[in-house]
């Protein structure tokens, strides 16, 4: 596995843990009681004072509801995946944010992304509610 790429890698994976963390009102005792890292080293990985390894984003993935190589292309350790212009294929991330979504909100201050995950979630449902209404 290559070295993450630069200190804007460990300011976005530490932007990203917190959003998704959040996301999911999880407090950082209840992610390290799910994922065997401790409250302290998630606080300073958090803040971007330390930098996360393999080995740790392994075991932060699974409870944040995130796949393993989602952080490990976040985190720079893997290439971004290459995207087809106009690919309109729906993509099912299992009640977490898309990707995407996710690295442009990791961005905003805590208060936006409070006010804005909400409103993806109810997007979200009334898009699932109008394909299940189609389909029948």
């Amino acid at each position: 596995m290559r070295a993450p790429r630069s200190e804007s890698d460990y300011s976005l994976v530490s932007r990203v843990l917190r959003q998704q963390r959040t996301s999911f009102s999880m407090t950082i005792a209840e992610l390290a009681a799910k994922s065997g890292v401790s409250s302290s080293h998630i606080t300073r990985i958090e803040r971007g004072e330390r930098n996360p390894s393999g080995m740790v984003l392994r075991k932060l993935a699974e409870p944040l509801g995130m796949a393993q190589e989602e952080l490990f292309t976040i985190a720079g350790y893997l290439p971004q995946p290459a995207k087809a212009m106009g690919d309109a294929k729906h993509t099912n991330y299992a009640g977490r944010l898309d990707p995407d979504i996710a690295r442009f909100l990791a961005r905003e201050p805590r208060s936006v992304q409070r006010s804005v995950i909400p409103l993806i979630r109810i997007i979200e449902n009334l898009g699932k509610a109008s394909r299940a209404t189609n389909q029948t």
